[in-house]
């Protein structure tokens, strides 16, 4: 569903946003929560995603300032997506467009922080979160959700923010293709990990080492063939000899 633009970028909502707040407000009633408790949830899920779009939007506009647009932003169950028009190729550049989301929500944090009071202790700190998001510790969560955000997203897993960020700076020395191949396999690596604390902790943690095994090795493959393929024009790989047949030609039968 669209939404409306935003500095020309269009904004979208996927329809399966829809089931992951259904899911909210049914698993909130199954746990015995009030309907004020509830909405409370519910809002923060809504914020959190205003932050995710804050957040691709930080991407976008990096981008644009190297006149590179963007399509659209997609909100889904599982974050946002920026659709470019390309990824910038020189190494500042990536990295500048690449650490602007994470710096989105670092820059949310502070602004939270100013005018919220953070238990310095950690049993208090828990106490005022242990029972969900209500009126009393809403901003506290939305400080505490933007510095993760931010800190998950600087993890060094490619194609993550991170993992951009990585080749970003390896590609200073480094050729881009080798610098890609190394951030993969980082990333690859990383991911496996991924999936181990998913099995144990978090079944979503998973999906997110699925995605950033199968992803870290589409780019590193396309970036590799971009490389080998580099120079070369159409008509360097067009036929110029070819064999013809005379069309009055006769062929002969054969039993």
């Amino acid at each position: 569903m669209k939404l409306g633009k935003i500095a020309g970028i269009g904004l979208y909502i996927h329809w399966t946003f829809s089931l992951l707040i259904a899911f909210i407000i049914f698993a909130n009633y199954k746990n015995g929560q009030s309907a004020i408790q509830i909405l409370w949830s519910v809002l923060f899920i809504l914020s959190v995603f205003v932050t995710v779009f804050l957040h691709e939007l930080g991407h976008a506009l990096a981008a644009k300032n190297y006149h590179i647009n963007t399509k659209d932003i997609t909100i889904l169950p599982i974050g946002g997506l920026a659709r470019l028009d390309k990824i910038p190729e020189k190494p500042l550049e990536e990295l500048v467009v690449a650490i602007a989301g994470p710096l989105v929500n670092i820059t949310l944090a502070i602004i939270t922080g100013l005018f919220i009071t953070i238990p310095s202790d950690s049993n208090e700190l828990m106490a005022k979160l242990s029972n969900g998001v209500n009126a009393n510790n809403f901003f506290l969560n939305f400080f505490i959700v933007n510095f993760w955000l931010a800190l998950f997203n600087l993890i060094p897993a490619f194609p993550m923010d991170g993992g951009r960020i990585l080749r970003a700076i390896l590609s200073f020395k480094l050729e881009r293709n080798i610098a890609t191949k190394i951030a993969a396999r980082i990333g690859q690596f990383i991911a496996v990990g991924f999936i181990l604390l998913g099995f144990l902790y978090n079944p979503f943690l998973v999906f997110i080492g699925i995605f950033v095994i199968i992803g870290a090795q589409v780019e590193a493959d396309s970036m590799q063939s971009k490389h080998l393929l580099k120079g070369f024009k159409v008509r360097d790989i067009l036929m110029k000899q070819y064999p013809v047949i005379d069309a009055h030609a006769k062929t002969k039968n054969s039993d």
